[in-house]
């Protein structure tokens, strides 16, 4: 994209934040005329139209949810005053306030790491999911197929592992524009619903999470919540800093490092459950709804109480 190659004027990055959208100038004339009616208001994700245009006419009651990591659209001058507009910021990580204070010295504003919970259904199934799909002995990746989240580098990988004659197999949840190179021992099985993801995840052997670009991860969280290992890509400051902050899953760089990793999780049950094991301990203390709810009514009681 020729945005991320070139200095851009004003007009061009704001005709790029309008192709994203969603453009609703009526949200924005209501949050006008309406300001006063409301304690705060709350601003999820900087990258689009209704955050970048709507947080500055209610700065001071403005809690922004930014969600990002570090890409190129983070880059943009639109985005260099959001970021030091808001009375508050609410970080999914320790990584992410990082990122964003390096990148906009904006460390003076108030700010607190949250993250999100998740949601995991009541009954998992994991014998379901074989039958179902005629599937055992696997790692899974869910998510969407692209290059972006590092989808293409891990069949490449794989596909070179598989050298080695294993007979383990790689599953892929999610939808992509990218075609999947033919290889018998990967399986690449689209969109499925939100109870066949979890009782697949159930069944595997461990969660692959390829992506450099995450500010959470919750399929990290989702496969911890069902005391399974990830193996991430180290160059996600996000993903490594979950990693070590739970010890419940393994991190690669490069090809050599991404099979040695594999080889460790696949050889080992021990292993494979004692990461699983601390890796739902740090979804439980940290990502349960319980836990972000006490957390929301703590940032909210303490903005109060500043206004007193």
């Amino acid at each position: 994209n020729q945005m991320w190659r070139k200095q851009n004027s004003e007009k061009d990055e704001l005709e790029w934040l309008h192709k994203q959208g969603p453009v609703c100038p009526s949200l924005l004339d209501y949050i006008e005329e309406n300001k006063d009616e409301y304690d705060y208001f709350i601003f999820f994700t900087y990258l689009y139209y209704t955050t970048v245009l709507g947080l500055p006419l209610v700065a001071d009651k403005a809690l922004f949810i930014p969600t990002a990591h570090d890409e190129n659209p983070i880059k943009l001058n639109i985005f260099r005053s959001l970021f030091k507009k808001p009375r508050a910021i609410i970080y999914n990580t320790p990584e992410e306030k990082e990122l964003v204070n390096i990148l906009f010295d904006n460390d003076d504003i108030e700010s607190h790491v949250v993250g999100a919970g998740i949601d995991v259904p009541d009954k998992v199934d994991p014998e379901d999911f074989k039958r179902k799909y005629g599937m055992d002995n696997f790692v899974i990746c869910v998510g969407r197929i692209e290059g972006g989240k590092g989808t293409m580098s891990l069949i490449d990988y794989f596909a070179r592992y598989h050298n080695k004659d294993s007979d383990i197999k790689l599953v892929l949840l999610g939808r992509g524009q990218v075609p999947i190179p033919k290889n018998k021992n990967i399986f690449s099985l689209g969109f499925v619903s939100e109870q066949d993801k979890f009782n697949a995840i159930a069944a595997s052997n461990s969660v692959i999470v390829p992506s450099e670009l995450e500010s959470l991860s919750l399929v990290s969280l989702e496969a911890w919540s069902l005391n399974k290992p990830i193996l991430v890509n180290e160059r996600s400051a996000v993903l490594k800093g979950h990693c070590e902050r739970s010890n419940g899953g393994l991190y690669y760089s490069n090809y050599e490092e991404f099979a040695t990793c594999l080889n460790y999780l696949l050889g080992d049950e021990a292993l494979r459950e004692k990461l699983g094991s601390n890796g739902f301990s740090y979804v439980k203390d940290n990502y349960n709804w319980s836990v972000i709810k006490k957390k929301y009514v703590s940032i909210f009681e303490g903005l109060q109480a500043s206004i007193k």
